[in-house]
């Protein structure tokens, strides 16, 4: 693991492991990797060693309650991601693609919400960090922020997020690299 982060450092690449076992997300982090996927289950040492290693944490937990809906695995790691933002440790949200159907994403969104974290905190997980996690300045492009040279991509919501979280899920306008993808709630292509 230390000579794959090595060699993708060199090539100025983002390293992801998918690890759920404690000492797979453990290695990794030491490791150097750029992001960890998943790690869901409940473990100070993972968190402190996220922390100590500036690991980018994307916990999936997206992934647990469409397999195996709520309960104590899912409480469990719930746990863990505010545990982890507590501890200072940077999140992304991500939803390992292909776990659910295309479209539900935005549950991952949810789910974090729901453990405990700010929305303004979630925002920068599903935004800024994600491209983080992409490499950031290594990913060949700017996106996930508002800033002059970035990628124009815009969501915009039907409501209020502060008093309404079920506007995530009311879609009224996307902008994808200055394009308008969907207005009024219609794909306009």
């Amino acid at each position: 693991m230390d000579a794959i982060v090595d060699e993708a450092k060199r090539a100025r690449c983002p390293v992801a492991a998918h690890a759920i076992m404690h000492d797979a997300a453990i290695m990794a982090s030491k490791a150097g990797v750029t992001s960890v996927e998943h790690a869901y289950l409940r473990d100070d040492e993972v968190i402190r060693t996220f922390k100590e290693n500036g690991t980018i944490w994307v916990p999936t937990t997206s992934v647990i309650a469409f397999e195996l809906g709520a309960g104590p695995i899912l409480d469990a790691a719930q746990a863990q991601v505010l545990a982890a933002w507590k501890a200072g440790v940077v999140l992304a949200a991500g939803g390992d693609v292909g776990a659910f159907a295309h479209g539900e994403n935005i549950r991952e969104v949810e789910l974090m919400l729901e453990a405990g974290v700010p929305l303004e905190d979630v925002l920068v997980a599903v935004t800024l960090t994600g491209w983080k996690a992409c490499g950031g300045e290594w990913a060949g492009r700017r996106f996930g922020g508002v800033k002059a040279g970035w990628a124009a991509d815009f969501v915009a919501l039907k409501g209020d997020l502060r008093k309404d979280r079920s506007a995530l899920r009311k879609v009224q306008h996307v902008l994808k690299d200055g394009e308008v993808i969907v207005k009024d709630g219609v794909l306009t292509r």
